[in-house]
């Protein structure tokens, strides 16, 4: 698999499941605000912090614009372990989601294209990284980005007052 085809699949992987969450996010917390299940859960403890749909579609496509950036330098410079690390970073994600439906034995905004997802983006890494891809380039890459996109999610989560706002004002 050349790093086009790879950085093509993780992006797809990545948006599919990101659309899960704009979609389901809202009903689900409201049907599970008050369940004492759910009350650890990120998107029922920060509730407030996502004030609308448009607003949390808004910072997830800034978050998909961000990786497709990485992706595309990253074909662009051939760089097959920084698609690789998308991939983990995505996959550490997808993984916190099925921990929590593991943990209270129900759905929630991004498991079910996590189930279907993780496996791909596992194969995806696993094959490459059996193939050639070059183990420290990827766990650097890994580190650098998780940390670059970490601070992205941080910062997009302080700006969403401001961001509903100016969408409101747009409306």
């Amino acid at each position: 698999m050349n790093v086009g085809a790879a950085a093509f699949l993780v992006i797809v992987l990545f948006t599919v499941h990101e659309f899960e969450e704009i979609i389901l996010v809202f009903p689900w917390i409201a049907r599970h605000a008050n369940d004492p299940r759910f009350a650890r859960d990120a998107w029922i403890s920060r509730r407030t912090a996502y004030p609308s749909t448009e607003a949390v579609a808004a910072m997830i496509a800034e978050e998909i614009i961000l990786a497709s950036l990485v992706l595309a330098i990253a074909v662009w410079v051939g760089a097959l372990a920084v698609v690789l690390a998308v991939a983990t970073i995505n996959s550490v994600h997808l993984v916190g989601h099925l921990r929590l439906a593991a943990r209270v034995r129900a759905w929630n905004p991004g498991s079910a294209t996590a189930a279907v997802t993780l496996p791909l983006n596992v194969t995806l890494i696993a094959w490459a990284l059996i193939h050639g891809a070059n183990w420290g380039w990827w766990l650097t890459a890994t580190v650098l980005l998780g940390v670059i996109f970490a601070a992205n999610l941080k910062a997009l989560h302080g700006l969403a007052p401001t961001l509903q706002r100016r969408i409101s004002r747009a409306a």
